[in-house]
């Protein structure tokens, strides 16, 4: 019993070590980076723009994107190609060989990201196109953390990542 007592102690203490070297991390990691907030709108979609609190490392996604189906992420198939107007990516989604281009417009603080997905294969009509519009709108509101994003009704929550990824 008194093993057992000592060792749910030593699990405490580690965990509580734990979260203060997570919490003195996250504190290094915000006066390095500071988190902004961002809203998101899918242009030409009949949804409500998003906000999202990113960092670098997130924002640098926004002109990098790479398409998903049902869940199921483009794998990439070599290197990417950087023109001066867009960059390509050749990915595999689900069985299909595609062609992804993305072009940025705009500067550091309100930006379009175009994203063409073309079947390699050149059926016909075989392309999408998504645009969406990025405007930083500064600091994220105090409470938020990276991640942190409403949904299009407004409502905060983290559903960024898959519960997977947690």
């Amino acid at each position: 019993m008194r093993i057992r007592h000592a060792l749910t102690a030593v699990a405490l203490v580690a965990t509580s070590a734990c979260e203060a070297n997570t919490d003195r991390w996250i504190e290094r990691q915000t006066a390095v980076d500071p988190p902004e907030l961002w809203q998101v709108e899918a242009l030409g979609a009949d949804v409500q723009p998003v906000r999202i609190c990113v960092d670098g490392f997130l924002r640098k996604g926004f002109s990098a994107p790479l398409p998903e189906v049902n869940g199921r992420p483009c794998i990439p198939m070599g290197k990417s190609i950087t023109t001066p107007d867009a960059t390509l990516q050749r990915c595999t989604l689900g069985h299909e060989d595609v062609l992804v281009r993305v072009t940025r417009t705009g500067d550091d603080d309100v930006f379009t990201v175009a994203l063409r997905v073309t079947l390699i294969s050149g059926h016909k009509d075989a392309s999408a196109v998504q645009t969406r519009r990025y405007t930083r709108l500064g600091a994220c509101p105090k409470g938020w953390k990276v991640g942190d994003v409403t949904d299009q009704k407004g409502r905060r929550t983290n559903e960024v990542w898959p519960p997977v990824w947690r």
